[in-house]
């Protein structure tokens, strides 16, 4: 009977023992889960933030041609050594991406006189002419036509760079246009250092001619030496 009592003291012992192991391993659980916990808190990757900044190209003129501001846009206009006829210009200049130029205002008519002159020496003269993009309006082309409204004078013309408008501007040439023959449908540009009075003829008028006519086979005056392109800047 002695016996059952130190079992009983034995076991309560036992669990007493157990009990402390256990208490034991949930701290040691405990104290390594609070660094891990520190260890992220302080390794958390910082989130960035990446800004994109679009800078908007400004168009701008090709080498050798000069921007003009028209309709809040730039338009771009070279002078180019050449003799063609008004066609012939033209497909020039389409090779390029670009038309005939109009003339909007006097800046771009002085410019055009001031690109023309090298063109002039090189060739050893001090008058000609250039095409530009101005042409008879067709309603106004044929026999009489352009002796009456609204076909008389510049009104009977257009610019066709699709750009320009008016025609009230134009400085023509004394007593033009006059559509010798009725065939004049196209315009040349005057230029050079001085005037050419025999003809009554100035720098920066303006003067109807037929559009076919070979460079080669006209006055010294009326000769084209070249043309003006135009085109938006890109």
């Amino acid at each position: 009977m002695k016996i059952f009592p130190l079992i009983l003291v034995l076991i309560f012992l036992f669990l007493k023992i157990e009990a402390r192991k256990e208490d034991r391993d949930d701290d040691c659980s405990a104290s390594e889960e609070r660094p891990r916990e520190h260890h992220k808190k302080h390794h958390k990757k910082k989130r960035t933030t990446t800004t994109t900044t679009t800078t908007k190209r400004v168009p701008s003129c090709l080498k050798g041609w000069t921007g003009f501001t028209r309709s809040g846009r730039t338009w771009c206009i070279r002078v180019i050594a050449g003799v063609e006829n008004q066609a012939g210009a033209e497909t020039q200049c389409n090779l390029l991406g670009a038309k005939l130029t109009g003339i909007a205002n006097a800046q771009e008519s002085q410019f055009l006189l001031a690109q023309s002159l090298p063109i002039l020496q090189s060739l050893g003269k001090t008058v000609g002419s250039i095409w530009i993009g101005l042409v008879r309006r067709p309603e106004c082309r044929g026999y009489l036509k352009s002796l009456f409204a609204p076909c008389i004078r510049g009104a009977g013309f257009m610019w066709t760079d699709g750009v320009v408008t008016d025609t009230s501007t134009i400085t023509w040439r004394a007593t033009t246009p006059d559509n010798i023959g009725w065939t004049q449908n196209c315009a040349r540009l005057h230029v050079g250092s001085r005037a050419y009075q025999l003809h009554f003829v100035n720098p920066g008028d303006m003067d109807d001619m037929d559009c076919t006519i070979p460079a080669s086979k006209t006055l010294d005056i009326e000769r084209t030496q070249g043309f003006a392109c135009g085109m938006w800047a890109d």
